[in-house]
């Protein structure tokens, strides 16, 4: 089998790339740096940004080619503005189209698309007191540009104008050995002894651990009842953020202080920073909408693909949080 993945040379990629060889794909990479990392056998540098027409490394890249793997684009921002709006629509959704467009050109059979569970609204009603996750069958109103961007770009790869097998994934937050982001700021941040003083706001917020995620890519793209299917992949666990501190606590050996703010001293300084903003006409430090990122929910659900791919999770936070610590030991320079 040969697979192409695009933003091969990242996170996900990595990993990616190296289940797929262990599996015995032979595996071409692309991303814009013209360096070719030690897991692709084979490398184009080419931006997905630019139509094929134009763009001979994306054609060239495609061809011979029997699945694409989609994993390029703009990330999701905290801080989003409104700059980046055009930025999301030109490499999340003009990109992915351009992909397809020159996927159809050299008869690739399959795609695999990886998405978000941005594509939901970040303030789904009542999400806090849900008795069930969100999944498949909710409907997808994105609150963001990023979210759009992404919910544009899977309608153009299930549409099948370009090609009729295709598969989206819509993923959790991702942590494992070198992820970046949240986990790893609250990892390097107790590990430097900065006490989290947060309280337990029994929010339920679902992650996945990155090995998981190229599981269910290969799954997806080697079983036949994946086409034109959307899943939500998470590692069925609903985290709060005070259990998620605790956790890495543990993994670290250290005792978590006793003492918290109260919840209810959050909740005025969110109220007192929204007015703040409104005064200044942008956003406060500390508002309603930071708040949420702290202690609201993002419960999902991947009943569908274990049902229906028969995927299994293999790692949990706990399980994963000594490896990803290891893994920061050992970047550390030695004295």
């Amino acid at each position: 089998m040969t697979a192409l993945v695009t933003g091969a040379a990242g996170f996900i990629g990595k990993y990616l790339c190296e289940k797929l060889k262990e599996k015995g794909y032979a595996v071409t990479g692309i991303d814009l740096t013209p360096d070719k990392p030690a897991w692709c056998d084979a490398w184009f540098q080419a931006d997905i940004t630019i139509h094929p027409e134009n763009n001979p490394a994306l054609l060239n890249a495609c061809e011979g080619i029997e699945v694409i793997f989609h994993l390029a684009g703009k990330v999701h921002a905290l801080a989003e503005v409104k700059s980046d709006e055009s930025e999301y629509h030109l490499i999340n959704t003009v990109g992915t189209e351009n992909l397809l467009c020159a996927a159809a050109q050299k008869k690739v059979r399959k795609f695999v698309f990886f998405s978000t569970v941005k594509v939901y609204s970040d303030k789904i009603p009542d999400m806090d007191n849900r008795l069930e996750p969100v999944c498949e069958t909710t409907t997808a109103i994105p609150d963001t540009p990023y979210g759009q961007s992404k919910l544009d770009a899977e309608k153009l790869v299930l549409d099948g104008r370009y090609i009729d097998d295709a598969t989206v994934l819509r993923l959790c937050m991702v942590y494992g050995p070198g992820a970046k982001g949240n986990i790893l700021k609250m990892i390097k941040t107790i590990k430097m002894g900065i006490p989290f003083l947060l309280p337990e706001f029994h929010n339920k917020r679902s992650m996945v651990d990155v090995r998981d995620v190229v599981s269910a890519a290969v799954l997806a793209a080697e079983n036949p009842r994946a086409r034109q299917q959307i899943y939500i992949i998470s590692d069925g666990n609903a985290y709060s953020t005070r259990q998620i501190i605790d956790a890495i606590y543990c993994a670290l050996g250290k005792s978590r202080r006793p003492f918290a703010i109260p919840s209810w001293i959050f909740t005025i300084l969110a109220k007192t920073g929204n007015v703040i903003g409104k005064v200044r006409g942008r956003r406060f430090v500390f508002d309603s909408d930071a708040l949420n990122k702290i202690a609201g929910s993002a419960w999902f659900s991947s009943c569908k693909i274990e049902h229906e791919l028969k995927f299994k999770v293999a790692f949990s936070l706990e399980k994963s949080l000594p490896q990803m610590i290891e893994q920061i030991d050992n970047a550390l320079p030695r004295k």
